[in-house]
């Protein structure tokens, strides 16, 4: 190919390789005609795309990483609710067991009042018993006493 000067002074191989506008005259038509090269178009473009791909692909790790953390929150979550819940359950279970075990007391306590107060009338009739028997035997004695002496 051949190196044109514009009128401007400017050499188009000063461009260099990457990009560099080709210039060619047509015989033809005796015009000038300027060629770009296409790589360089496709390049620009690639390097669009490559940046919208590459902010893309941020959103997409972003809104991963998003789930991610939504997702161990609401497992960090689950698990607290749970250990309320087995706590509260716990707690109950608790305060159930302290009150059967008072229930039981109450029930013991009044079982060993009742047996003592039986007791305490048992010995109390038994000794108004033994009191009356004595009376009794006192009064046979002195009956017989004094039916021996009458007779």
């Amino acid at each position: 190919m051949a190196i044109l000067n514009m009128s401007t002074g400017t050499s188009f191989s000063k461009l260099g390789n990457s990009g560099a506008a080709l210039a060619r005259r047509s015989s033809a038509r005796k015009t000038n005609v300027v060629v770009l090269p296409a790589g360089r178009r496709s390049i620009q473009a690639s390097s669009r795309q490559e940046a919208s791909a590459e902010t893309v692909k941020q959103g997409v790790d972003k809104a991963e990483k998003t789930g991610e953390n939504i997702k161990n929150i609401a497992a960090s979550m689950t698990e607290d609710v749970s250990q309320k819940s087995k706590d509260m359950a716990s707690n109950v279970s608790e305060a159930t067991h302290d009150a059967t075990e008072k229930a039981k007391q109450t029930v013991q306590n009044a079982w060993d009042s009742a047996k003592e107060t039986a007791q305490k009338a048992k010995e109390t009739v038994l000794d108004k018993v033994e009191d009356a028997k004595q009376s009794v035997k006192t009064n046979a004695d002195k009956a017989q006493r004094a039916m021996k002496s009458n007779n």
